[in-house]
């Protein structure tokens, strides 16, 4: 295992109460082709990249530029520490869009043609070759993994009749075959009352309007189907918070809204975007307050590139980025976001956090200045303003303890600080810049 960085790209706007937040964002290349986010607790994160398989061989071909599949692991140590784990690459490419099935520290995760087994306790592979199958998503419930079909990689085709089969972890035994509607996207098992649910997702055909969710009910020993819903187009996510379940339709731009109390669509929400650039995923806050006040009630993300809030009743644009935004997950306080594609649909490699701005320290000064680059292995760059004279560069910790002052006498606009002298660790730290007439509190992060 090692480690590897290539970071670039922190800037930082200022916050306001009366304004929509904004946020201290930092980018960070890791592996290619963000896949899906995983919390173990609150502060560590497991990150999936699908790779890189340019013509779609499922054989990797460095010499194209192609690169497996990947496995990083990222820990926040409060208040905003952090270190960066690659685990270790895949000798597959993991299926896309991610959807693997977990069982307390174990995940199920689907490739080209098998499924294998990841610990992520350990963090190793504890069964390379646990079925040999083509699934589109797993999920799983107590002793039974349902596997989700619609794609055949011997043979290189997509297959007629979609279908969900039951397996049974505790036998090894295939116990049922579900049948399916057109591409078959994603399952959610829901035990709600006394009763058994098997929510079933279909995607359905390229720009139609035939995306169909499917309800299964656990009776007289088997899963019957008993409702179907129309969801509009790109039945693309499933995702549960307490009696609600969330349906994104990424075609027809909505997140609709099921009540198991009800058992209807109570509510649909219209997520702003160009037809089939619309959401991706969605993640509640939850019961948690400080990421509620920033982030609102529930978070979006697109593939035009940006990421949604609902707060106050409103869907309010939350931030944009270079690059389509695949999955969502918290480090802690802060939101994650992980990027799949560009607008060519190539290869992106960014994960995003987007501290949050109640527990991270803002900037509280217009001065015209600059630090670069942020994050910084050891090295910053102070450009200033002609008009301002520096008198003196403080060094603090993120929670505002005092480490170093740093005397500079030269009026210059360009200042080099070395941290490297510093025994610094990885994470938020903040330089307070004494001008003439202004301070100003300037956050960096440092990863080394």
């Amino acid at each position: 295992m090692f480690r590897r960085f290539i970071i670039f790209g922190l800037f930082l706007i200022c916050f306001s109460f009366n304004l929509k937040s904004e946020f201290f964002k930092a980018e960070f290349q890791l592996g290619a082709t963000g896949a899906g986010l995983i919390n173990t607790d609150e502060n560590s994160l497991h990150i999936f990249f699908a790779g890189y398989d340019s013509d779609f061989d499922g054989e990797l071909n460095t010499d194209l530029g192609e690169e497996p599949a990947s496995w990083y692991f990222f820990k926040l140590n409060p208040p905003n520490n952090f270190e960066t784990q690659h685990i270790l690459d895949f000798d597959g490419f993991i299926q896309f869009p991610f959807r693997p099935a977990r069982k307390g520290n174990l995940l199920y995760v689907p490739l080209e043609n098998k499924i294998i087994i990841c610990d992520l306790e350990s963090k190793t592979i504890l069964d390379n070759n646990f079925l040999e199958i083509s699934a589109s998503a797993l999920s799983i419930f107590d002793n039974f993994l349902f596997i989700s079909v619609r794609y055949d990689y011997d043979y290189d085709y997509m297959i007629d009749d979609n279908f969900v089969i039951v397996y049974e972890l505790q036998t090894k035994r295939f116990l049922d075959t579900l049948e399916a509607y057109d591409f078959v996207q994603q399952t959610l098992p829901v035990m709600w009352g006394n009763n058994f649910y098997l929510f079933v997702l279909n995607e359905g055909n390229f720009g139609s309007d035939d995306s169909k969710l499917q309800i299964f009910k656990y009776e007289n020993m088997r899963l019957n189907e008993i409702q179907v819903i129309d969801i509009g187009s790109g039945g693309n996510y499933l995702a549960q918070y307490e009696n609600i379940i969330a349906i994104v339709s990424s075609g027809s731009n909505k997140i609709h809204f099921f009540d198991l109390n009800t058992f209807g669509i109570y509510k649909s929400f219209d997520i702003p975007g160009e037809p089939w650039n619309g959401p991706r995923e969605i993640i509640f806050t939850g019961n948690d307050n400080i990421r509620k006040e920033a982030f609102g009630e529930f978070i979006v993300s697109t593939y035009d590139n940006k990421i949604y809030s609902h707060k106050n009743q409103e869907i309010t644009l939350l931030d944009e980025f270079d690059y389509k935004i695949e999955s969502l997950a918290f480090l802690g306080p802060n939101l994650c976001a992980l990027s799949s594609f560009d607008a060519d649909y190539n290869s992106a490699k960014s994960l995003y956090i987007l501290f949050n701005p109640f527990t991270s320290i803002q900037k509280n000064s217009s001065f015209d200045l600059k630090i670069y680059p942020n994050p910084t292995s050891g090295i910053l760059q102070i450009s200033n303003d002609e008009n301002n004279i520096i008198k003196v560069i403080e060094l603090y910790d993120s929670k505002g303890l005092f480490i170093e002052k740093i005397q500079n006498d030269i009026n210059a606009k360009n200042i080099l600080i070395n941290l490297n002298k510093f025994q610094l660790s990885n994470g938020l730290y903040i330089l307070k810049i004494i001008s003439d007439n202004q301070i100003v509190n300037q956050p960096f992060i440092l990863i080394k």
